[in-house]
């Protein structure tokens, strides 16, 4: 199967911001709201290596790495067909985040099968006290998702309010440490790139 082929992907520092001024003592850059990423199939990771990477002996070839000879996908029912293809967007709109996905030339087994947004986060934020902190390791969100219907997915940025830990107005640091797209809790595609 063919993944979707990307461009560029928009992830160094994974940082959104809700307002442009510093976090208290903690600088954060002049604008940040929007995460835009491409996604590839999600594999389940290597955690048994029984091979390596490469053909050994091959003039100029990069050094071998611990491999697992089988690749498993996440999810063996959906997944990119041959022109399969992905993105998804994090914005910010004032103190809101909406969340936009658009996915196209799905494989058989997605059809019917809901699709949702998912996304870890860490947030630093000026709301305690009026002095900067972080917040306690957050539960990954969830960003609403779409049915899959004739090979396709799209969500165009639901209405959506603050975060619920945060209050209306207060400047946060918003770091994106995971994001995917699910068929319930199994991992579907993932945010990557893919090589040549």
């Amino acid at each position: 199967m063919r993944e979707s082929r990307t461009t560029c992907l928009l992830l160094s520092g994974l940082l959104l911001t809700a307002a442009t001024e510093a976090l208290g003592m903690h600088p954060v850059p002049a604008k940040a709201r929007l995460v835009k990423v491409d996604l590839v199939t999600a594999y389940a990771p290597c955690t048994n290596p029984d091979t390596r990477s490469g053909t050994p002996g091959t003039p100029g070839a990069p050094t071998r790495w611990p491999a697992c000879s089988a690749a498993v996908r996440t999810d063996p029912i959906c997944g990119f067909g041959a022109t399969g293809r992905g993105t998804a967007e994090l914005r910010i709109n004032g103190s809101n985040v909406g969340v936009k996905l658009k996915l196209k030339g799905l494989s058989a087994g997605c059809e019917g099968q809901y699709l949702g947004v998912v996304f870890g986060w860490q947030v630093t934020t000026d709301d305690c006290g009026g002095a900067a902190c972080t917040l306690q390791q957050i539960t990954p969100g969830y960003g609403g998702g779409c049915l899959v219907k004739r090979g396709g997915c799209v969500m165009n940025f639901p209405p959506t309010e603050p975060p619920s830990f945060l209050a209306t107005g207060v400047r946060a640091n918003i770091e994106v440490t995971d994001f995917y797209v699910a068929r319930g809790d199994i991992k579907t595609f993932r945010m990557g790139v893919l090589l040549p």
